[in-house]
């Protein structure tokens, strides 16, 4: 069970992290003139992850987690193999 706890942790640290990401998209307050211009802007710097870990991303890898995230909202963010509904 604590282990199950930590995955769960885990999972919504990352989620919590791509919305950090996606969040003036979503709140329509990036300053680029297009999201795609917002999306390859910031995909153009390797990202930190919660777990310290530098990755970087494709920018249609951001503009996916927009789309799940207004599909689904911050759960929708986790990481699949975290999703603490999963069956």
């Amino acid at each position: 069970m604590n282990n199950q706890k930590e995955d769960i942790k885990r999972a919504a640290e990352v989620a919590q992290f791509r919305f950090g990401v996606i969040a003036p998209v979503v709140q329509d307050l990036y300053p680029d003139p297009s999201r795609t211009a917002y999306y390859k802007r910031v995909a153009s710097s390797p990202f930190t992850l919660p777990d310290g870990s530098v990755v970087e991303y494709n920018y249609k890898t951001i503009e996916k987690w927009v789309s799940m995230y207004q599909r689904g909202g911050l759960e929708a963010l986790m990481p699949h193999m975290y999703s603490v509904f999963k069956a």
